[in-house]
Order: C-alpha cells, then structure tokens, then sequence
C-alpha cells in the first residue's frame, strides 16, 4: 500500500501575545468566539493559533462536525488538531487522519495506571514512553473521531513498528519528536510524516 503524505506544521503561539485581537479578526465569527471562551490567557493563545492554522493550511470555508464532533471543511482536506505547552499541532493529509501532540514533563506514576492497562504498561519505562503512549493512543480517538474517554477500556496492541490493534480495527501509527515534545498521527493507511515548523512571517503571508 502506497503511503499518505501527512504534513505537520508546528507553531509556537507566543508570537500572538502582544497582537491578540489584531490575529483574532482574521478568524470565521465560530473560532473567534470560541478563543474568547477561555479565561486564560495561554489558553486563548492556543485556540487562536489552531484556528490560524487551518486557515492557513486547510483553508476557509464553514467548520462542520462529524458523528462525534470531529470538525472538518467540506471539499477541504482531512486535518486533526492538537496542542500541548505553547504548541500548536495541526496534521494535514488527503484522507483521515488523527494527531496528537504532548509536551514531556513530570507525570505521576499513577496516571500510568490510570492511562493504560496491564499490558500496555510493560512498554512504559520513562516519562517520554508515557507521553508517547498517551500521545499514540489520543491520535487514535481523534482518528476515529470518538476520542478517549476511559483510556484503561482503550488499549492500543502494536502489530509491527507502524501498525497497531485499536478498538478491534487495524491502523496506522507515525511517531516524531520536537524538541520537548512528543506527537503521533494516527490513520487507515500507511503514513509518510513530514513536519513543517510555522513562525509569524508565514502565517502573515498565508493569512493577511
């Protein structure tokens, strides 16, 4: 089978801190209101910098929503959305496809008996295996469209080095790394990763 190009682009939300309101008004009337939901600021940011992406990269056009609320554009490519610390993480392919993004930090020992059962611990040995994990097993949910609500009843069972068992289907899993963060893009089909790191510059020639 013939690998799906999937295209990351990675942007560091902090470049709209001073300019909130200016890059809001470049957003459909749904995304502005939905950033100015959130109380926090870093939160905000995120928000913002997602919807400045698929702008970007997806394109314009009306959000619509899957079975389970997975949004999408009509006649737009398949993307999937995530963010994690100060990043944004948008997946870009021509079918489906699910992502997600974590930045790698402490994590207690008890989230891995929350997040994985027994099986899948055996194969977490550092705070970077849980992360990646956690990461595998959201780009999953967020492939399917359903997302994770009990991780335990969720188990993902590897298959070879990109394929895995996930709620009695076979997929496709890809695995990077960005500087303290860790990502996974999850589809159907195999998968070619290319990332794509985006600054101010280009998001103002692609969106001014």
């Amino acid at each position: 089978m013939r690998p799906m190009k999937v295209v990351c682009y990675v942007l560091d939300v902090r470049c709209f801190a001073s300019d909130y309101y200016f890059w809001l008004d470049k957003l459909p009337e749904e995304r502005r209101a939905k950033s100015l939901r959130f109380v926090q600021e870093k939160d905000r940011l995120l928000s913002l910098g997602g919807g400045l992406l698929i702008e970007a990269f997806v394109g314009h056009g009306k959000y619509r929503y899957g079975e389970f609320g997975k949004p999408y554009k009509k006649h737009r490519p398949s993307f999937s959305l995530s963010h994690s610390g100060t990043y944004c993480f948008l997946a870009v392919a021509s079918n489906e496809v699910g992502a997600d993004i974590q930045r790698i930090e402490n994590k207690d020992q008890r989230m891995v008996a929350y997040c994985f059962d027994e099986e899948e611990r055996t194969r977490i040995k550092s705070q970077e295996d849980f992360f990646s994990a956690w990461s595998e097993k959201e780009a999953l949910g967020k492939y399917f469209g359903f997302g994770i609500k009990d991780p335990k009843k969720t188990p993902v069972r590897p298959l070879t080095d990109d394929k895995v068992l996930f709620e009695g289907k076979t997929c496709y899993v890809a695995h990077g790394r960005f500087e303290d963060y860790v990502f996974a893009v999850a589809s159907g089909e195999p998968i070619k990763l290319g990332i794509e790191p985006v600054d101010l510059e280009k998001i103002k020639k692609l969106v001014l």
